[in-house]
């Protein structure tokens, strides 16, 4: 009876885990695809051949990603606190485009990632005692206030991928459940 519960428990946490993280979609160029409410898309710019020497021969695209909010609702993450002197505040990655067949040689690209922004919001305080209606009392800081990527907010990205010989770029992307 316990084993069964046991496998049960396992079985169903498994699932729980899989349905958590969002699968990778695969790109068609110039198609725009939909996920999670983000659209994204990618042209190629430029398209050339080369030579590398012992490497043989490579294709370097030139490629423009586009990514847009297109859900009902702005994707955000309000503060609930703020501690002063955090001045490194990364913003979380909530799509990212990745080139399957990319080779990442003389430093090009085989991931993009789209952050949302940070806000911040002006906040007055009292710099030190003196009377309140001289302005060199006071200072005014920036508080940010959370991550947002609005409704219709587009992001867009030029990256170059090297790829083998006769192959195209083979992108995907995912929208990592962050919101």
């Amino acid at each position: 009876m316990f084993k069964y519960l046991a496998f049960l428990l396992v079985l169903c946490l498994l699932s729980f885990s899989i349905q958590a993280q969002s699968s990778f979609r695969g790109l068609i160029e110039n198609e725009l695809v939909t996920q999670d409410g983000f659209s994204v898309e990618y042209r190629v710019m430029n398209h050339q051949s080369r030579d590398v020497g012992k490497k043989g021969t490579h294709e370097r695209y030139e490629v423009r990603l586009s990514v847009t909010n297109e859900s009902s609702r702005q994707a955000n993450r309000v503060f609930t606190e703020y501690r002063q002197g955090n001045t490194s505040l990364k913003a979380p990655v909530i799509v990212e485009v990745s080139c399957r067949n990319a080779t990442g040689a003389r430093l090009t690209s085989k991931v993009a990632e789209f952050s949302a922004t940070v806000r911040y919001l002006d906040y007055k305080r009292k710099r030190n005692n003196g009377p309140d209606d001289v302005e060199a009392n006071w200072e005014t800081i920036s508080v940010p206030t959370g991550f947002f990527w609005d409704v219709g907010n587009r992001q867009e990205n030029t990256l170059i991928f090297i790829v083998p010989e006769g192959e195209s770029p083979e992108l995907e992307f995912r929208v990592n459940p962050i919101f």
